[in-house]
């Protein structure tokens, strides 16, 4: 029904730190991919579509006179104090000049090019109707084609002496059919219901001061309808202030807007016209109270059962993550103690080689020596032990001499 997401510093020696720069790269890896599957997970909050409703109301705005039917263009009502007194007065934007003019004065006149089919689904099923039937809509967006109604409570004098805003109570609907007001939040929750006549009045929406607020309006039948308001709050004074007043909609362009006024200028028919739908609507409240509480409740169930699966879901993604990421680092440090172990091994075999290799070259050079000396040992010995056999050197070469006797 609404027309309208310090780098680390790497050296050749230092194999920590590319152990830690893998791990960290690894980890925050796993933790941005973890936040984006969060993100997906969790809802989004979507911006609400629509015109800026911002807007500064003239202390000084002219008091417009006599009747008047709006068809297309900016309304807003709500209380003023410019007449000095508390008035709920309708701010008729309409036109290059703006005015305040009293209710009574005032008939939006809701044209054929407001017709939109019932949807279908169970979004918009307070409404009541079958998909496809055809409904008369104000829409909380505006549509150049068709009067746009809304409130406020930015007259100057008010949002100078109210103390923090009002009450804005609906009283009364009379008409040919049922009217629904309903408030699209804009963050894809389900549609906000306002007001209805399908339930007892009054029915109390406490508004801000310096507010200003477009909601849908949903006619179900044309012709003329009436509907009772009040505006009440309390001053900075400390006076308590209230007024009643009633809005007229001709809804169709089958009806009459001048209709509008005629009722409205009957106040005992109005009256007894306003309390046969008063008591027409409280026996329908009592009809539709035990289907309205089921649908809530099954409502709210669903969204229960959608709120924990999500949440089932992205705490099983999160401690996926995390097993993950324990199970990395067990690897990179299981990894990381295989070449510790490695690397220990290699370095003792190289210094048991480099230990054994003394004694061997000593061996290798012992014998050499003692081949060297023992020979000459043994000669030395042999010389001394054997007899010589020959003249020892010097002596005759011929034998001892003969002696003389």
């Amino acid at each position: 029904m609404n027309q309208a997401y310090e780098p680390f510093l790497r050296t050749a020696a230092d194999g920590k730190t590319k152990r830690h720069l893998s791990m960290a790269s690894i980890l925050g890896s796993l933790m941005a991919l973890a936040m984006l599957l969060v993100g997906m997970l969790m809802p989004g909050t979507a911006l609400a579509v629509g015109d800026d409703l911002q807007q500064t109301i003239d202390p000084n705005q002219q008091q417009g006179v006599g009747h008047v039917v709006l068809e297309q263009g900016h309304i807003d009502f709500g209380p003023t104090l410019a007449t000095g007194k508390w008035k709920i007065q309708i701010h008729d934007d309409t036109g290059d000049v703006s005015y305040w003019r009293m209710p009574s004065d005032v008939v939006m006149h809701v044209n054929d090019k407001a017709i939109m089919p019932m949807p279908s689904g169970d979004t918009y099923s307070f409404i009541g109707e079958q998909p496809g039937t055809p409904l008369w809509v104000i829409p909380q967006t505006q549509n150049p084609d068709v009067v746009w109604v809304g409130w406020n409570t930015q007259e100057p004098r008010v949002m100078d002496q109210l103390q923090r805003g009002m009450t804005l109570s609906l009283d009364g609907v009379q008409g040919p059919g049922d009217l629904d007001v309903y408030l699209e939040n804009g963050n894809m929750g389900a549609p906000q219901l306002v007001w209805t006549n399908k339930k007892p009045y009054p029915q109390n929406s406490w508004i801000e001061v310096n507010a200003h607020t477009h909601v849908n309006w949903i006619f179900h039948k044309q012709g003329v309808y009436k509907v009772k308001i009040t505006a009440s709050g309390d001053l900075k004074n400390g006076q308590h202030v209230s007024d009643t007043d009633t809005l007229r909609f001709a809804v169709g362009n089958a009806t009459d807007p001048q209709t509008a006024f005629d009722a409205a200028s009957n106040p005992d028919s109005a009256a007894a016209a306003a309390d046969a739908a008063a008591q027409k609507a409280k026996q329908e409240a009592q009809k539709q109270q035990a289907l309205a509480q089921q649908k809530e409740a099954a409502q709210a169930a669903a969204l229960a059962k959608q709120d924990k699966a999500q949440t089932t879901l992205l705490i099983g993604v999160i401690v996926a993550f995390v097993a993950l990421a324990i199970l990395i680092i067990v690897l990179l440090v299981w990894i990381q103690g295989r070449r510790s172990k490695r690397a220990a091994m290699r370095a003792a075999e190289l210094k048991l080689a480099a230990k054994s290799a003394t004694p061997w070259a000593q061996t290798d050079a012992e014998p050499g020596a003692e081949s060297g000396a023992e020979p000459d040992a043994k000669a030395k010995a042999d010389d001394a032990d054997v007899p010589s056999s020959g003249p020892e050197p010097g002596g005759d070469p011929a034998g001892p001499k003969p002696s003389n006797s």
